[in-house]
């Protein structure tokens, strides 16, 4: 198994954040995060839910198209991983 990387623009802040997904490829790796991408959603956007489910998909469909985005780049293939704290 491989660490697969892609840098984020549905994970930005103040710069880039990460899908970090451990998989035998990318297409699994990708597979994983598409598994969990709706309970990223319901946690970290609620109301992107909130008003999908009320007849307007507007920001829940923004969301998985930058997320869409992401995945369907090339990503960054690692044996190791080491992540900085940060304040």
């Amino acid at each position: 198994m491989e660490i697969y990387r892609w840098n984020s623009e549905l994970l930005k802040q103040y710069t880039e954040g990460d899908l970090i997904a451990l998989a035998d490829s990318p297409d699994s790796a990708r597979k994983l995060l598409r598994a969990e991408l709706e309970t990223w959603i319901a946690e970290s956007r609620p109301y992107a839910i909130q008003t999908r489910d009320e007849g307007d998909p507007e920001e829940y469909d923004y969301l998985v198209h930058l997320f869409e985005s992401d995945i369907a780049k090339e990503p960054t293939l690692h044996q190791t991983l080491w992540l900085n704290g940060s304040e």
